[in-house]
This record gives C-alpha cells, sequence and structure tokens, in this order.
C-alpha cells in the first residue's frame, strides 16, 4: 500500500468519524431541546392548573374592602354568626356565635336614644 493510498483510507476513516460524532452531538442536542420543551409545557399546564383552583378557591370569598365591616379589628374574630342551613337552604340547623361579642341593635324609632338617624334609614 502506497503512502497516498493510506492517507486518503486515514483521511476518508476521520471524516467519517467526525461525521458520526457530529451527527451523535446533533441528536443529542434534539433530544435534549425535545425534553426541555415538554418539561416547560408541563410547567405551564401546571401554573394554569394551580391559577384555575385558585380562583375556584376564592370566588365566592367576599371582597377585602368589606373585611371590617364582618372582623372585629381588636381580635378579627366574626362579627357576623355563623348559620348553618339544611341542603334545600330554607330550614335553619344551628347557629353559631361568638359567646364574647355582645350584640348591639341600634333602634330605628327616633323617639328612643340612640337611634338612627331618618336620612341614614333612607
Amino acid at each position: 500500500m502506497s503512502s497516498l493510498q493510506t492517507y486518503l483510507l486515514v483521511n476518508r476513516r476521520n471524516r467519517r468519524q467526525a461525521r458520526h460524532r457530529q451527527s451523535l452531538r446533533q441528536r443529542t442536542g434534539r433530544a435534549g431541546m425535545g425534553a426541555g420543551s415538554l418539561l416547560v409545557l408541563a410547567g405551564i399546564a401546571v401554573l394554569l392548573a394551580l391559577g384555575g383552583l385558585y380562583a375556584g378557591l376564592t370566588y365566592d370569598l367576599p371582597s377585602t374592602a368589606t373585611l371590617p365591616a364582618l372582623l372585629n379589628p381588636l381580635d378579627g374574630l366574626s362579627l357576623q354568626p355563623t348559620r348553618l342551613y339544611d341542603r334545600s337552604g330554607e330550614h335553619l340547623l344551628l347557629t353559631l356565635e361568638n359567646p364574647g361579642a355582645a350584640r348591639r341593635y341600634l333602634p330605628l324609632d327616633p323617639t328612643i336614644s340612640g337611634h338612627l338617624s331618618p336620612q341614614l334609614i333612607q
């Protein structure tokens, strides 16, 4: 075998090995990109699911503007009693009240002291 044939043979082998290494890098790069894309899509799906869950849980909560009227500012206890109804929503089963908070009723009759003003009533 001549030195030229040996050179050509080694040169071809080196090019073939380089092509194989480059092809392997491309395949692993594509697989990595695919796996990364799937992870990003799964993360987005999880975030959307958590957002929907949060929206579903907080849908019927009162707004923060009404909380001072519902809660005692000193201790944060509820000023409104909790009423439990049957499944039809018509019959009252139980009322849970805070025994430490005395309820105050303001009279509407102007002849009684401590009454509400007629403008406020209207």
